[in-house]
């Protein structure tokens, strides 16, 4: 999972980390944990209390725990740096090496100032090959044509998998 924390998730006190994390949340609640898999969780665009990194790994890549997995959630408070969601998938993309089998790569982000983000998506694809897929979920302005409209292209560069709006 890949988690969107950069300036415009609270840009004009809407507070769209809010929900990104309480999807993140929901979704990590909702994982059967008897199944054998690892999981990580990546965040983006930090601010400086958060992390010096422009992404950094807080949970994973191990063997996955529901309760891991929420500390490592709860350890994100702080929002307010750039979007650089292509450093975070070139990241991902380096967690995920190890990988065996299926994948999936799940962003939740307003889609906001990430222009470079399909290309670095069509990389991350390539590199991982058929067994990978990519899903997006947008969050925020219902308005934010632009950044659900990039998410898609993002999702669709996964070749399966799909976008999805909160």
């Amino acid at each position: 999972v890949i988690l969107d924390t950069s300036f415009s998730m609270d840009d004009g006190g809407k507070n769209d980390f809010v929900a990104a994390r309480d999807i993140v949340s929901r979704f990590n609640r909702g994982i059967p944990t008897d199944l054998n898999y690892n999981a990580g969780l990546r965040t983006f665009g930090h601010n400086s209390h958060q992390s010096e990194q422009p992404t950094a790994l807080v949970y994973g890549m191990k063997k996955y725990t529901q309760a891991g997995f929420h500390e490592g959630l709860s350890s994100v408070r702080y929002v307010g740096g750039p979007s650089p969601i292509a450093a975070a998938l070139d990241a991902a993309g380096n967690d995920l090496t190890s990988a065996s089998g299926k994948s999936a790569l799940i962003v939740v982000s307003d889609g906001l100032f990430m222009d470079e983000a399909t290309d670095a998506a069509k990389n991350f694809k390539a590199k991982m090959g058929k067994d990978f897929c990519i899903y997006t979920i947008a969050v925020g302005n219902e308005n934010n044509g632009a950044g659900q409209d990039l998410l898609e292209s993002v999702a669709a560069a996964g070749q399966c998998g799909f976008a999805t709006t909160e």
